[in-house]
């Protein structure tokens, strides 16, 4: 067995909403997989809830807090800078934080959606601000779908290691700074 500097575990529940990417439901791509095997490698829950209108977007971030142990909300979208796409619909950042109000107060969000912080810092802080989160980790131009899934994917893992968010985006950004850069993800974090 190998030895890690990182051994305790500070689980974190993840809440996933997504859309569908494409038109093909036959042969639907879907960030499952990446939530069962974290889950799995993690002993975490993870929740699932698809958001395909603006009535179970809104509906899904009104439940969604009211399972214990959560604390990741992770956005599995097609993106835009400042917002999210779903069938027909763009909703930006700020009409999600109408959404959420203050129940996701020190979670962390991950915008796994393209561009979506491709923003003025003002916007995500403002979001922050409204939303009381923690952090808020996404990409800021557009990311291939399998890159970004693993990115997704050791982010979902490796941030199960730490309490402190600033430390753990620090060692991420260092061990995977080719994905980082090549993806384009960014974090930030709520002002002490």
């Amino acid at each position: 067995m190998v030895k890690t500097a990182k051994s305790k575990s500070y689980h974190k529940n993840i809440v996933a909403l997504e859309s569908y990417w494409t038109p093909d439901v036959e042969n639907r791509l879907s960030i499952q997989p990446i939530l069962e095997l974290a889950s799995k490698k993690n002993y975490i829950k993870s929740a699932l809830l698809t958001c395909n209108t603006m009535e179970e977007l809104a509906f899904n971030l009104h439940v969604a807090p009211n399972k214990n142990g959560y604390s990741i909300l992770y956005f599995a979208f097609h993106g835009f800078p400042g917002g999210i796409h779903m069938p027909g619909l763009m909703v930006e950042i700020e009409t999600l934080s109408e959404f959420m109000g203050k129940r996701f107060s020190n979670w962390i969000v991950h915008f796994s959606s393209c561009a979506t912080l491709r923003i003025e810092k003002k916007r995500i802080f403002n979001f922050m601000e409204r939303t009381k989160v923690l952090m808020i980790v996404g990409y800021v131009r557009s990311a291939h779908w399998m890159e970004s899934s693993a990115v997704d994917l050791l982010l979902l893992d490796g941030i199960q290691s730490y309490k402190d968010m600033r430390k753990f985006w620090s060692r991420f950004r260092r061990t995977y700074n080719g994905l980082v850069k090549t993806t384009g993800l960014e974090a930030f974090h709520r002002e002490r």
